[in-house]
């Protein structure tokens, strides 16, 4: 892929996500590297990603994972949706954390693409480590 067309899906991603109320729009990730089937985040929890005790509610975690593995799949010019996911939280983020996430796509197929994702926190410890698959509904429309 040429760095033109990776930098259309970029903008597109970036300019797309603020202005529609869709999920990603609620998280709101920071792209900080973009390049074919890798992506870098970053992500500031806000209150409405805490739980009762203080924590990162595992929920928003999972959104992020969802929304960071499927970015991964659109820097390789996707369009995709979810089949499963595999998640395993190691450790816990509170408001004051600063979340790096890190995915990559390690199959790509036809029909179903793979991707792995990790969570960091502003120590470098590893808070979440997850594997999703998803079902590649076609190419991504640049028009």
């Amino acid at each position: 892929m040429n760095n033109e067309i990776l930098t259309k899906i970029q903008a597109y991603y970036e300019e797309t996500y603020p202005s529609v109320m869709t999920f990603d729009h609620w998280i709101r990730p920071n792209i900080t590297y973009f390049s074919p089937g890798e992506v870098t985040i970053t992500w500031k929890p806000k209150d409405i990603h805490i739980n009762r005790y203080g924590a990162i509610h595992g929920g928003a975690l999972a959104g992020l994972v969802d929304v960071v593995g499927a970015i991964a799949t659109l820097s390789l010019g996707k369009r995709v949706v979810t089949t499963d996911m595999n998640l395993s939280f190691l450790k816990m983020g509170t408001l004051e954390t600063t979340i790096t996430a890190k995915a990559h796509v390690f199959h790509r197929g036809r029909s179903i693409m793979r991707t792995s994702v990790e969570f960091f926190n502003d120590n470098h410890q590893l808070l979440v480590k997850a594997q999703l698959s998803f079902f590649v509904l076609g190419d991504l429309s640049l028009e």
